[in-house]
């Protein structure tokens, strides 16, 4: 086989920025070939700095109310219009951020950009529209409550971050039934202003027309606020590892996720956590996947993460696994986060294997103008220096095997892990209660300790 030849280097595009008179800022990208343009209005916050108390939820059935119509349009006008110039249109809001996008053909973009305007400006929240969405919410949420991953995530949100700690909460089904128009129209009024936006503006358009067209688009969107606050309250100090589980009578599978918090975003340690992460379960070949997988069959993929954010977001290994085997499969997990801490250690080859997957999917991000905007956007919703591009394979390849020890050690505390299980407990409690890992804590519905422990 010839040798493969030197690795292309990457070359982040380049923009501009500056700033609407109504204070959002502006990114605008010039990508000519393709007469496409990719709009984003990013919004730094989300549902955990907005969302009112005992209103979780709130910011998602408002985004996705918001386009059931507006002070000039029906829900259905709104997306005929749309349609007609051929525009994808959505909007979402996460837990930390938000974004309106859209993509349209060059020659329609003043059309898209007024529609889009309409709906962010003056969506009216029809009362028999806001009732459709709650009980789309409300069917969905009783689907995902019928799924062993979906409880396993929201055990693990409540034992480790807790119900005051907006990472611990949970969208509950009465929350949801109980949310008003009021609310809606209250959240929406809170959240979308300029003053926390950014727009991003990549494809066929040069810098002084996308500049004209937003100011006459949003030229009424004026209302302003304070920057955005990201703090979290304090967590408590880390519980003793202990087994959590939820019982699923009669599952075929055990849904596992073992983790704790861990450290934000702007950590310095960021690109030695990443490579780390990889080789313990980011990767299709990494050691967790390799073993459960590949050797044992009892999965058919688990997989590791550092959640990060801007608070302690959680690192954690989770999948489903065959249910007679989810006391070994626990155990693979302990032995090979302990390896990462120096039982076993780290080759050349999965090193260079976990480097070249982060590097070599970089270029991908800027592979459409929407996943353009998107990466440039999330610069600013996660407070990154703006070479982070540029930067980021020199800085995953200075990453050593020194490095990777000490995170591993820093940050994977396994006397304080939340080991938490969605399975059949008849089946996988008694073994559960044997492994000699920590005890086993019954959990009921509300994801609080149940009756008998072991």
């Amino acid at each position: 086989m010839p040798p493969a030849g030197p690795a292309p280097i990457f070359h982040p595009p380049v923009w501009t920025e500056s700033t609407l008179s109504n204070g959002a800022r502006l990114v605008v990208l010039p990508r000519r070939g393709l007469p496409l343009v990719a709009v984003a209005i990013h919004f730094e916050g989300g549902a955990d700095q907005f969302e009112p108390p005992g209103k979780h939820g709130v910011a998602q059935l408002t985004a996705r109310t918001m386009n059931d119509g507006t002070t000039t349009r029906s829900g259905d006008q709104l997306s005929m219009a749309l349609a007609r110039v051929g525009a994808e249109f959505w909007t979402a809001i996460g837990a930390e951020d938000g974004a309106i996008r859209l993509v349209v053909l060059r020659e329609h973009l003043a059309t898209a950009l007024g529609l889009a305007a309409d709906e962010l400006l003056h969506p009216t929240f029809p009362a028999a529209a806001v009732a459709r969405r709650k009980s789309l919410a409300l069917v969905a949420l009783r689907q995902q409550e019928l799924t062993g991953s979906y409880l396993d995530s929201s055990a693990f949100a409540h034992v480790v971050y807790g119900p005051g700690h907006p990472y611990g909460w949970v969208i509950d089904s009465a929350i949801i039934a109980s949310l008003t128009r009021d609310d809606l129209v209250a959240f929406h009024a809170a959240y979308f202003r300029p003053a926390h936006a950014v727009i991003t503006v990549v494809g066929d358009v040069d810098v002084a027309s996308a500049r004209q067209l937003l100011e006459t688009a949003f030229a009424g969107w004026r209302s302003g606020s304070g920057p955005v606050s990201y703090h979290y309250p304090s967590l408590a100090p880390g519980r003793p590892t202990a087994i959590y589980l939820m019982d699923r009578p009669g599952a075929a599978q055990s849904s596992i996720l073992v983790g704790l918090p861990g450290p934000p975003r702007t950590t310095p340690d960021y690109y030695a956590l990443e490579v780390l992460n990889k080789i313990v379960g980011g990767l299709f070949q990494s050691r967790i996947n390799h073993i459960i997988r590949e050797e044992k069959g009892w999965t058919y993929r688990v997989s590791s993460m550092f959640a990060y954010g801007h608070g302690p977001g959680a690192f954690t290994i989770g999948g489903d696994v065959v249910t007679a085997k989810t006391d070994s499969a626990i155990l693979i997990v302990l032995r090979e986060l302990r390896g990462v801490q120096g039982g076993r250690p780290f080759t050349e080859d999965e090193i260079a294997q976990a480097k070249a997957a982060l590097i070599q999917s970089l270029p991908a991000r800027f592979a459409t103008v929407d996943g353009t905007g998107a990466a440039i956007g999330q610069l600013y919703t996660d407070d990154l220096p703006r070479d982070y591009y540029a930067q980021y394979a020199s800085r995953v390849q200075a990453v050593t095997v020194t490095d990777l020890l000490r995170v591993a050690n820093q940050y994977l505390d396994l006397a304080h892990l939340a080991i938490v299980v969605a399975g059949d407990r008849a089946a996988i409690g008694a073994s559960l209660a044997t492994l000699g890992v920590g005890p086993v804590v019954a959990l009921d519905a509300h994801y609080e300790p149940a009756g008998e422990n072991r």
